[in-house]
């Protein structure tokens, strides 16, 4: 199902995710509501993958200080840039040395 996921649906998906990260009260209904209707072809499974391995690792530090700077909401372009190159890091980490010589 992942393969049937535009780059634009899983930016959409980070964007709901962020407001899961915020110091403040979450409406856990508005952020599931949301993934509905603007996930539609990711299934639970998913959406899990994405909360635990893209958005979380760079938005969860958030809730982890004494006073987190982040209590109203996320800056959207911040969200989809800092998970993004978190992705393309990572992505690079797993390329073997010898997939390296290949690319030079």
């Amino acid at each position: 199902m992942a393969d049937t996921v535009s780059a634009h649906e899983r930016r959409n998906c980070w964007l709901v995710m962020s407001d899961l990260f915020v110091d403040n009260e979450v409406d856990y209904k508005a952020v599931a509501e949301a993934l509905v209707r603007d996930c539609p072809n990711m299934n639970r499974a998913e959406l899990k993958r994405t909360l635990f391995e893209e958005v979380a690792p760079v938005l969860g530090t958030n809730g982890l200080t004494p006073a987190p700077s982040v209590w109203m909401g996320f800056d959207g372009d911040a969200v989809i840039r800092d998970v993004a190159e978190r992705l393309t890091r990572q992505h690079l980490v797993r390329i073997s040395p010898r997939q390296w010589r290949r690319m030079e």
